[in-house]
């Protein structure tokens, strides 16, 4: 039985150009010991942006920022090939 992800995968791989996915995690940090990682109020965080290839699922660019960056931000930074 074929499962619905890699019949996903293996349709992605008839697209003529290169995909690639990004993910954006925040991670809770506390602010009584990193005060310098305002994210709210009363919270501290940072944003984990990362790109990878869908081909291997492997990631082409990694960036940490503070918790109030928007990914569309980093997105149009990365700077990926239009030719990909």
């Amino acid at each position: 039985m074929i499962s619905r992800h890699s019949f996903a995968r293996n349709n992605l791989k008839r697209l003529k150009r290169k995909i690639y996915l990004m993910d954006a995690s925040i991670i809770p940090l506390c602010l009584q010991m990193f005060d310098w990682a305002n994210y709210r109020s009363t919270k501290g965080a940072v944003k984990s942006h990362t790109v990878l290839d869908s081909d291997g699922l492997l990631p082409v660019f990694a960036l940490l920022t503070d918790g109030k960056t928007a990914e569309v931000n980093v997105a149009r930074h990365v700077g990926l090939s239009k030719e990909a």
